[in-house]
């Protein structure tokens, strides 16, 4: 186990290997995560990724922001200087643990029918509630069969 992770029973042990196993740089599989109300689907991998993934979009953010573009050199270094600020709080890189899911590419459903698209989310892994790396399809839905078609047909003889 990687710091900040004790033994517990009540913990998924295979999902805690594929988690270790990503915090080691071993290629990992997209994977399905369901929470009391959310499902997540994207890619596991370290938290130095994830850091590096926050790291990219977020500044991609600042550089596609008004400011940014209108700003001089200075305003654009104290733009970035902030947004990187932000991001140190949460830790060097290099300092991965096992009490989250980090995840990239992320696709997030609600209940409701909401759909998010994130590049980088952390799942505390608490809230898993199952998971699985196996796609998933949607079953078809069954044709209508409830319309009522109004007309009238005319012989063609």
């Amino acid at each position: 186990m990687t710091v900040g992770m004790t033994p517990d029973a009540a913990l998924d042990s295979r999902l805690l290997r594929l988690m270790s196993a990503a915090e080691q740089g071993t290629a990992s599989p997209f994977i399905s995560v369901f929470t009391a109300s959310w499902m997540f689907r994207g890619q596991l991998m370290s938290s130095h990724w994830f850091l590096e993934t926050t790291r990219k979009h977020r500044r991609e953010e600042v550089e596609a922001s008004r400011e940014f573009k209108k700003g001089g050199p200075t305003e654009r270094s104290t733009l970035m200087a902030a947004a990187d600020s932000v991001l140190s709080v949460m830790g060097p890189a290099g300092s991965g643990d096992l009490t989250a899911l980090n995840l990239i590419y992320v696709t997030a459903a609600s209940p409701t029918g909401t759909t998010l698209l994130i590049p980088a989310l952390r799942v505390p892994v608490t809230a898993v509630t199952s998971w699985s790396v196996v796609d998933f399809n949607l079953p078809k839905q069954a044709a209508g069969g409830g319309g009522v078609a109004v007309g009238v047909v005319v012989p063609l003889e």
